[in-house]
């Protein structure tokens, strides 16, 4: 397991970056040349005003290689970003909700087979919402949604802030429940949020597609349920704790609050001011005392509501890369290889998500809670041809995790919403380099 924290981490984080050794890079500093390449990718965000700051941490074998930050965390106080900052990362809590599920799999008589009817008999659902090009009909339920497909998005739940319009209109049109509000105005208990869902009708058929969805909400729910535990509990004692990651949680402490990022919004200007005009501003869906996430408004969720800092979250990426070699017992390497190969892509093809996410998602098929980009000329089948594992939040959070390089990272800002992908072209730097190496 690497070492968190050392003397070339401490120093350099002063300096804003830093670049370290690993055995690829031999006993040669990262050239300046990449960290310029990198540079150009990430530091127009701030210099042109989109974001007010970020963070952005690279490791290599376990060992950090590079940081880079730039602004303010919190524009107000000049909280400068750092590995101990505090972000609200949204979709990155699924991640860490994945392995909770598969630690309970492993304790009891559940299997990634069960149905979710079982265990939550609100989910004994009978309809299903059909898009086509001819109307939208409503149509019976052929099968019931199991754990497997609430981990790899393919249960036909919704997520009504991320999909179309038209759905949308079909709920109303019928009058049907649904859940159309914002985050912070959804109910703030777990079984309430998971009623909510469970009566609404389904997108797709489940199985038949990916569709990103709150079923990790579900899921959440399932844990505390079957354990007889609150989720958050189960989470910190069996996830958290065991990786060591004391700074993650739904909630912030008061002594940790004066490390707590701001959440900014788009600015929209309508008239035209000399210079570069700020491009955004306090974000406007928290109650006005409060600068984020995890102080007056928690939110417990298994697909967002956690609070976590990047040095925290590299300690999930470092377990995962060595497939928890030198940590707890938390997973089974059994369990851990499912999350680290294709679940989908051999009933839904190679460019599963595209359907749902656009084109940029060709070349992509999902594990259990992450991304897989597959290289253009590979296989789903075979690991040898991912690219990497990613994973991104709706706060403009991203996580990479590149295992045949041995490379992972996390770029950390608050913009809600998420409008600025930096990981694949980052990735490809470092490829380069490393092929070139």
């Amino acid at each position: 397991m690497r070492s968190h924290v050392s003397w070339e981490k401490i120093c350099f984080l002063l300096l804003a970056f830093v670049w370290a050794t690993s055995d690829a890079f031999g006993e040669k500093e990262v050239p300046q040349g990449i960290i310029d390449q990198i540079a150009k990718v990430v530091d127009p965000l701030v210099d042109q005003k989109y974001l007010p700051g970020y963070y952005l941490a690279i490791y290599h074998n376990d060992n950090l290689i590079l940081v880079r930050s730039r602004g303010f965390a919190d524009d107000d106080t000049r909280l400068e970003p750092a590995g101990n900052t505090l972000y609200a990362i949204s979709s990155l809590t699924a991640p860490l909700t994945a392995i909770a599920t598969l630690h309970l799999i492993e304790r009891s008589d559940l299997t990634l087979e069960t149905k979710i009817r079982e265990y939550l008999p609100e989910f004994n659902l009978s309809k299903v919402v059909i898009q086509n090009d001819a109307g939208v009909p409503i149509t019976a339920v052929n099968q019931s949604i199991t754990i497997r497909h609430l981990l790899t998005h393919t249960s036909g739940l919704t997520d009504l802030a991320v999909h179309s319009r038209s759905l949308v209109d079909t709920f109303r049109q019928r009058n049907l429940p649904k859940d159309k509000a914002p985050i912070v105005r959804s109910p703030d208990d777990l079984s309430q949020q998971v009623n909510r869902l469970a009566n609404q009708p389904l997108k797709t058929q489940p199985g038949s597609s990916f569709a990103y969805s709150q079923g990790f909400d579900v899921l959440a729910r399932l844990i505390e349920v079957v354990s007889g535990r609150p989720f958050s509990t189960y989470l910190k004692d069996e996830v958290l704790t065991p990786l060591g990651m004391s700074d993650t949680s739904f909630s912030v402490e008061q002594s940790k609050l004066r490390r707590l990022a701001r959440l900014y919004s788009p600015l929209i200007r309508t008239i035209q001011i000399p210079g570069v005009p700020l491009r955004y501003q306090k974000a406007n869906i928290l109650p006005k005392s409060d600068k984020n996430f995890g102080q007056t408004k928690t939110i417990i969720r298994g697909g967002k509501g956690l609070i976590s800092s990047p040095d925290d979250y590299g300690r999930l990426l470092s377990y995962l890369m060595n497939r928890g070699v030198g940590y707890p017992d938390i997973l089974s390497s059994d369990s851990l290889a499912l999350m680290l190969t294709d679940q989908i892509g051999a009933n839904l093809g190679k460019n599963a998500l595209v359907g749902d996410l656009g084109q940029n998602s060709a070349n992509r098929v999902f594990s259990l809670s992450l991304e897989i980009t597959v290289d253009e000329d590979g296989d789903f089948r075979d690991p040898t041809t991912y690219d990497y594992f990613s994973g991104g939040g709706e706060y403009n959070n991203q996580f990479w995790l590149d295992m045949n390089h041995r490379t992972y990272g996390v770029f950390m800002t608050q913009h809600y919403p998420a409008r600025y992908s930096v990981v694949e072209e980052i990735d490809d730097i470092v490829d380069e380099y490393l092929n070139g190496s």
